[in-house]
């Protein structure tokens, strides 16, 4: 079972051959409540934003509006990419697709906050999603690819859309990456969820990687607990019981100078730790 070491380099890993222009595929992270998903996710933002991606991130819900949501977060991207008054060709026509996405997908014709321009006449105005997210999606990461930029989409319970929008967004990052476009998803969600993208188009599974995150073992939960608590120099000690250590790095409120421990680790364990962080230094 991977750790989120190892995923967190991948994500580099993903992040310099989509920026390269090679094909690699997206992630759905999966595995049960608690086990540090959405954790996770906010660190992939970090990794992104610290190679200079456009990372927009989101949490779905069973009433997510999905083409709605799209349509928004595509937008920020765009904006994220570069202000409107620096767009160059592609990301101007990027804009004028989603214009004519988000006329698409309105109910009653008029777009909230909508950017100022003609919407471009038969792209992403089919009606049918599949189509239409993936002309938004390709136009998105040309006008990345225009501006020597990338964007990451982070999805948290991604389990919850309904079986029309999952397809319709593997569909639309297929065609990016056929296309060998800086764009990617990066997902989490319970561990049904590469039966549901599998269920959804049957070439997911070569689309994507399906980490699954689990319980920590002792060690490696010491370890978690130990390290964050020595950069801060904690004040007391936490007990945690014999097969009981949290798969997560929970916040740990104290203060001043003492040890953190999981009962089960050798004091050997602590020194090792600080001995990693002296090697980092």
């Amino acid at each position: 079972m991977p750790d989120a070491g190892f995923e967190l380099d991948a994500f580099d890993v993903l992040l310099a051959r989509l920026q390269r222009g090679r094909a690699e595929r997206s992630v759905l992270v999966t595995g049960l409540r608690g086990v540090g998903k959405t954790v996770l996710l906010g660190a992939f933002r970090e990794r992104a934003l610290a190679a200079s991606w456009v990372s927009v991130e989101t949490e779905i819900t069973r009433t997510t509006r999905f083409a709605d949501r799209m349509a928004h977060l595509t937008k920020r991207a765009l904006l994220e990419i570069a202000p409107t008054q620096r767009w160059k060709e592609r990301a101007r026509r990027a804009g004028r697709i989603l214009q004519s996405f988000s006329l698409t997908i309105s109910t009653d014709g008029s777009v909230t906050g909508s950017l100022d321009l003609e919407p471009l006449t038969g792209r992403a105005d089919s009606g049918d999603l599949g189509e239409d997210l993936t002309d938004v999606l390709v136009a998105l990461g040309e006008a990345a690819q225009e501006h020597e930029r990338g964007v990451v989409f982070l999805m948290d319970e991604i389990q919850f859309l309904d079986d029309e929008p999952f397809e319709a967004l593997i569909a639309a990052i297929h065609k990016t990456v056929q296309r060998q476009l800086p764009i990617t998803l990066v997902a989490a969600g319970l561990p049904q969820l590469p039966r549901l993208a599998g269920e959804a188009k049957s070439y997911a599974e070569r689309l994507f990687r399906f980490p699954r995150l689990g319980p920590l073992d002792e060690r490696a939960a010491a370890g978690a607990l130990i390290e964050p608590a020595l950069e801060r120099s904690v004040s007391r000690s936490i007990h945690v019981p014999s097969g009981r250590c949290s798969s997560t790095r929970r916040g740990i409120r104290t203060s001043s100078r003492s040890t953190v421990a999981c009962s089960g680790i050798a004091p050997s364990d602590h020194r090792s730790v600080r001995s990693r962080r002296s090697r980092r230094r």
